[in-house]
């Protein structure tokens, strides 16, 4: 499975955040914090203004730690790999073409996926070969 940004933050607002209730500088003021992604602070003055802008405050931390790739500290009791961390250790078997041209020059042609390289035999010799992306 490929992973998009949308799926993983979905994937991880879903976790099971440690939610800390705090002071706020006013009475009357809800404050709650996460503990292990201490930038989610959600603020309000009533149950569902703080709800929202938890959750809210979460989501924009987890996808800055995604862009910026960035380690994600995770609830102790989640487990420590991300379904796309396993993923990405798989092996997918690729269809690829290998050129071997005289004068040993190397070339990579990434947008029709064939890859020239060469040996100094003095003539060409084309190589069809199956390639695996780790």
């Amino acid at each position: 499975m490929i992973w998009s940004e949308s799926d993983k933050l979905a994937y991880l607002v879903r976790l099971p955040w440690t939610i800390v209730p705090q002071e706020g500088d006013d009475p009357g003021d809800l404050v709650v914090t996460c503990a292990e992604i201490p930038a989610a602070i959600g603020t309000g003055s009533n149950e569902r203004e703080l709800e929202r802008s938890f959750w809210e405050a979460l989501r924009v931390a987890l996808r800055s730690h995604l862009r910026e790739g960035d380690p994600i500290p995770l609830p102790r009791r989640v487990r420590q790999t991300l379904p796309w961390e396993r993923d990405a250790g798989t092996v997918t078997p690729v269809a690829g073409r290998v050129v071997m041209t005289p004068g040993a020059r190397t070339m990579a042609e990434p947008s029709s996926g064939a890859l020239t390289g060469g040996i100094d035999t003095g003539e060409s010799e084309l190589v069809q070969r199956n390639m695996a992306l780790a």
